[in-house]
Formats: C-alpha cells, sequence, structure tokens
C-alpha cells in the first residue's frame, strides 16, 4: 500500500518569534501540513511554548520519515544550513519547496516553487496579509502570537526595515483580539533608545563578504558616548538578517 505522503512546515534553528509566528500562520494557508520545528529554540519562545504549546500542535523532529515528505513550507529562512535535517529535502525531485521570508535576497538561497518573499518588517506580515485577503479567522491566542513575531522583528514596529504592511498586518491583529499585555510580557529585553539608534545604525553599515561560502557580516561605526549593553542591538541584527558570522569594530569619539 501507498505511504500517505506529508507535507512539513518548518522554519530556522534558534527559532525565533517571527519564525515560530509564521509556522502557526502557514499553516492556516496548509492546512493538511505539520509543523516541526528543527531544532533549538530561542528562550523567551521556549518559554511562550510552555505555556501556549497548544497553538503550536508540532510533531518532533524524530517522528518525520523524510522519505514521505512530498512538500516542504520554508518560512523565516532560504538558508540550507540553518534548517536541520530538512536540509536533505532540498533538491529533491519529488519534494515541491513554498519559501515564506522577508530577509533581503542571497545568492546562496534555496529556491522554491511557490510562496512570497518580500524584504519587509517581519515574515509573519507576509502571512498575515494572505490570511486577511482570503478571509480565514485567526483565534485572538493566534493574533497575539502572529503580533509577537511582527514586534518581535520589527522593534515594536520602530525598526528602519518596518514597512507600512507590518504596520497594517498588525493593525489586524488587534482587531482580531491580540493581546497587547501579553506582548510586551513576552518582548521584555526591549532596547533603550540608544541601543535602537545603534541597531539603525549597524544595519545601515553592513558589509557582507562571502569567505569560503560562509556569509561574514562585517560592521564598523562610531559613537559619541558608552552604549550599554552593546550585545543585545547585536544579537537582535543577527536575528533580523539571519546572520552566522559577525565582526563589530565599534569606536567611541
Amino acid at each position: 500500500s501507498c505511504t500517505p505522503k506529508m507535507q512539513i512546515i518548518t522554519t530556522h534553528t534558534g527559532t525565533d518569534f517571527d519564525g515560530l509566528a509564521a509556522t502557526v500562520a502557514a499553516r492556516k494557508l496548509y492546512p493538511e501540513a505539520k509543523i516541526c520545528l528543527p531544532g533549538s529554540v530561542a528562550k523567551e519562545v521556549s518559554q511562550f511554548i510552555c505555556v501556549y504549546g497548544k497553538i503550536l500542535q508540532d510533531v518532533a523532529v524524530k517522528k518525520v520519515n523524510l522519505d514521505t515528505v512530498d512538500r516542504l513550507i520554508l518560512v523565516d529562512t532560504r538558508w540550507i544550513n540553518r534548517i536541520g535535517i530538512f536540509r536533505e529535502l532540498i533538491g529533491k525531485r519529488q519534494v515541491e519547496i513554498h519559501l515564506y521570508d522577508h530577509h533581503p535576497p542571497h545568492p546562496q538561497d534555496i529556491k522554491g516553487d511557490g510562496g512570497v518573499c518580500q524584504e519587509i518588517g517581519a515574515t509573519t506580515s507576509i502571512l498575515v496579509h494572505i490570511i486577511k485577503e482570503q478571509g480565514i479567522s485567526i483565534a485572538p491566542a493566534e493574533a497575539t502570537l502572529f503580533a509577537l513575531g511582527i514586534y518581535e522583528d520589527t522593534g515594536s514596529l520602530s525598526f528602519t526595515s518596518t514597512t507600512s504592511l507590518d504596520l497594517e498586518a498588525a493593525g489586524f491583529l488587534l482587531s482580531q483580539g491580540a493581546s497587547l499585555e501579553l506582548i510586551s510580557s513576552f518582548l521584555n529585553e526591549q532596547l533603550t533608545e540608544k541601543q535602537n539608534l545603534l541597531l539603525n545604525d549597524f544595519l545601515k553599515k553592513a558589509k557582507t563578504r562571502l569567505i569560503n561560502g560562509v556569509e561574514v557580516v562585517v560592521i564598523v561605526t562610531e559613537i559619541d558616548e558608552f552604549v550599554g549593553g552593546l550585545s543585545l542591538p547585536l544579537h537582535k541584527l543577527i536575528d533580523l538578517r539571519n546572520l552566522e558570522v559577525v565582526f563589530t569594530l565599534i569606536k567611541s569619539k
């Protein structure tokens, strides 16, 4: 007898809220598909899953038989080295790849057969627009998770990568019952005004080089005065741009 085929929705390892929210949003568009996270998740995300795990209904990686997968829906990344075991499916003729991502294109990106990639503030915003267009209903808990993804990746809609599409998506989610109280409780590590300015400076000055097939980002910048907690804007940059290696040289005037 034929082995039943399986559709998988996954995201990048070190899953952040945009990655997590985008998997749940993608399932609204692919109701037959199962969510399977490829590996580690960020600390706050794991706390969220502990409390609101029901919303995810994911399957464990070890329960997935890769030979039965005929469609892979990849959200918030197009990088083969960030999707764990699912990299084995890339390039297989019988596997259709659908991509939803907001990161800038890169020559080494996985090529897809469907999906939407658009340079905006958050991948979840792309999916929320499709959900809204198709008139698919969302529960308040889902709206909260989706808004969490958008707020995290746009610095609560303040990063320069934020677009009107992100704002529209966030507005729509509030109208669907997203809880701002819950969102702020999970995004407690907000950047200070100075850290935010520094992050925007990093985004502007990041120069990319390809060294032995690895994307290396170099940032050289100057600051007027000491900024506490420099690692936080740097971590946000790494998440926002899906980076692997970053060298930062900061001179204080």
